[in-house]
């Protein structure tokens, strides 16, 4: 027998974002049970997989006529609007998941979103926030958390893995964060960069020993990244401060460390808070949404209630993943739930 055909279209790592890394492992996990595609929406162009950003619209059209469901991750309202028309053009099965969703955006874009959703067969929000916040009526909410496998995950550079062990050997706690692109929202900074800068200079004047390491994985976003160097250099936080311009395998990177934070001045169900916390660190968190149990949270926009955050952190003590048994329900419940509800259909 045939097996259905799945469309997922989304950004695809690297780099390694938490709709990236979803896609990655919803793809692994599903293929056993469905046939899989995937249609990569980033700049980084990877051998074997269909970039759409190559215009190459025949192979795009020819991808969604093959498919059985299109599957839409697309965070950009264009691409998503892109993936619906043309999925209905060839009366294809539509499922949506939405990751996230910025408040201020137009009252236009988000008429058309509510139209395009009420027209999928299957509507998947990340978050009981943000079904809320379309007030759509037929919906499944179903976290964007898979388990990571650590052995399919490649190893963090030897200068990052270095600068990590020489900070630890001296007593230095690690926090750790990262950012897709540096972009802005209500024109501030999304990610929180700028507030790790200063909540590094206010524990280094407060002889704390914390240490920050900040992932950018693609230098194309609308903030220059030389400003925020430049700012390291200003506070003099070289030795305590580390900007890494490249994509990484963060899951391997939070092993190694002990704080995760999460700055953002928006979010979803943040992927980086659940991973952190699956790993046993403590998860510090803005408080703009609802976070997980056991996340530590601090006011939204203020680096001086990031800097306590972390000077108040002593459970930092590494632990192991999760129980196997605790995997093997969470991998269980996902196939059970897409095999049932959203692919099966």
């Amino acid at each position: 027998m045939r097996k259905k055909k799945i469309l997922l279209i989304g950004p695809y790592p690297p780099p390694y974002g938490g709709v990236s890394v979803h896609i990655k492992r919803l793809r692994s996990l599903m293929s056993g049970l469905f046939d899989i595609d995937v249609i990569d929406e980033t700049r980084i162009k990877k051998d074997g997989v269909f970039n759409l950003r190559s215009l190459n619209i025949f192979r795009y059209l020819q991808k969604v006529f093959a498919a059985d469901i299109v599957h839409i991750h697309s965070g950009k309202f264009i691409f998503r609007l892109l993936h619906f028309f043309t999925a209905a053009l060839f009366f294809k099965k539509k499922v949506i998941t939405i990751h996230g969703y910025e408040p201020g955006r137009g009252d236009k874009i988000r008429t058309l979103d509510k139209i395009i959703l009420n027209n999928c067969n299957r509507i998947i929000f990340v978050s009981k926030e943000l079904a809320a916040a379309f007030g759509s009526k037929k919906y499944f909410i179903k976290e964007a958390f898979l388990p990571p496998d650590i052995s399919d995950e490649p190893e963090i550079p030897a200068g990052v893995a270095g600068w990590i062990e020489k900070k630890k050997q001296i007593g230095y706690m690690i926090c750790v964060a990262n950012a897709w692109r540096l972009d802005r929202h209500n024109n501030e900074d999304l990610y929180g960069l700028d507030l790790c800068i200063l909540a590094a200079k206010k524990l280094k004047e407060l002889n704390t020993q914390a240490a920050f390491i900040f992932i950018v994985c693609d230098s194309t976003g609308v903030i220059s990244i030389e400003k925020y160097k430049q700012q390291v250099k200003d506070f003099e936080l070289e030795e305590y401060f580390l900007l890494v311009e490249s994509p990484l395998s963060f899951i391997k990177l939070i092993t190694k460390t002990d704080v995760v934070l999460r700055p953002t001045n928006t979010d979803g169900d943040a992927l980086t808070v659940r991973e952190g916390l699956f790993f046993g660190k403590t998860v510090i968190a803005s408080d703009v949404t609802f976070r997980p149990a056991n996340t530590k949270l601090f006011r939204n926009r203020d680096s001086d209630s990031l800097a306590q955050a972390i000077a108040e952190t002593t459970g930092h003590k590494q632990k192991n993943p999760g129980p196997v048994s605790d995997v093997t329900e969470s991998v269980t419940s996902y196939l059970q739930f897409y095999n049932d509800h959203i692919y099966s259909q």
